[in-house]
C-alpha cells in the first residue's frame, strides 16, 4: 500500500518516496512498522497523526493515508 508520510525536524533525513511523493509499506502494516522500515529512531517518535488524527505506533495503515510522525518538541521559553 502507498502513504503520504509527512516526517518533521530530524525526522526529515528519513524520507523515502517515490516520484509521487509517496511511500510504500506492507499491507496491514503499522505506524510501528512504517516508522522501523524508515530507520526512524523509535524512542523518539511521539506524536503520531492519521488522516488528522492522533494516533498510536499500533495503529493500523491503511492504502492512502496521510501520517505525520513528530520527534519530541526542543525550545520554548
Amino acid at each position: 500500500m502507498k502513504l503520504k508520510v509527512k516526517l518533521l525536524s530530524i525526522f526529515r533525513e528519513h524520507a523515502r518516496e517515490d516520484a509521487n511523493g509517496l511511500t510504500e509499506i506492507p499491507d496491514g502494516a503499522t505506524v510501528e512498522v512504517l516508522a522501523q522500515s524508515l530507520g526512524l529512531p523509535m524512542k523518539l517518535v511521539r506524536i503520531i497523526t492519521i488522516n488528522g488524527k492522533q494516533a498510536d505506533l499500533e495503529d493500523r495503515l491503511s492504502d492512502g493515508d496521510l501520517v505525520y510522525l513528530f520527534p519530541p518538541a526542543l525550545g520554548g521559553g
